[in-house]
């Protein structure tokens, strides 16, 4: 997995244009250059941190999501979900299969507590991880009950087609339907998004 290096850092720090400029707390500098897959050391860091999104924000300059991933965990740790912080870390620890374990719990949840769930889930696919099959599907659950109309959820799966090889869709089917039986009450909504999965192009 990819890694924010301290070059790539101190280069964004100094490509930062005024007034923006100034320096980065080094603590923070210590944070994004953790790979998002040394768990440990991601926690150490998260609990250490406190509302350093504004100043990840202004080292977005070059591309806005390269550092998603770092500021989802921080989002997460600071809201204190517990069930959610261990799903993730579990998500960056062991990869795309644990990505829809949470998912049946937060649907049966508080629904903006649910909304930003999914929206930190789909952030932590971003960036270094570009987890694009993980990122599709919590996509189109979360477009799914919020109501958009399932050609768009369509759309979404099949934007991100080259993340969904042939070969590797049966699992992802696999999980939905597994998530299915779950949360029976949004049954068609998975149906509908497995079946998108197995028809992708």
């Amino acid at each position: 997995m990819p890694a924010i290096t301290g070059g790539l850092l101190r280069g964004l720090t100094a490509a930062r244009p005024e007034p923006r400029a100034g320096r980065v707390p080094e603590q923070l500098m210590s944070y994004l250059a953790t790979p998002l897959n040394d768990v440990a050391a991601l926690r150490e860091h998260a609990s250490a941190l406190r509302e350093p999104a504004p100043e990840i924000d202004r080292l977005d300059t070059v591309r806005p999501d390269v550092f998603a991933g770092w500021k989802a965990i921080l989002r997460i740790t600071e809201r204190g979900d517990e069930a959610l912080a261990e799903a993730a870390f579990d998500y960056l620890g062991a990869g795309a299969a644990k990505a829809l374990t949470i998912v049946p719990s937060l649907l049966r949840g508080d629904p903006v507590a649910r909304d930003s769930g999914m929206t930190d889930l789909i952030d932590l696919t971003r960036g270094p991880l570009d987890d694009g099959a993980s990122r599709a599907i919590l996509d189109a659950i979360r477009q799914g009950v919020g109501g958009r109309p399932l050609d768009e959820i369509r759309q979404t799966i099949h934007r991100h087609s080259v993340y969904l090889p042939r070969d590797g869709r049966t699992g992802w089917i696999r999980r939905l339907r597994e998530m299915t039986a779950q949360t029976p009450e949004h049954s068609a909504l998975f149906a509908e998004i497995a079946l998108f999965v197995e028809t992708c192009p």
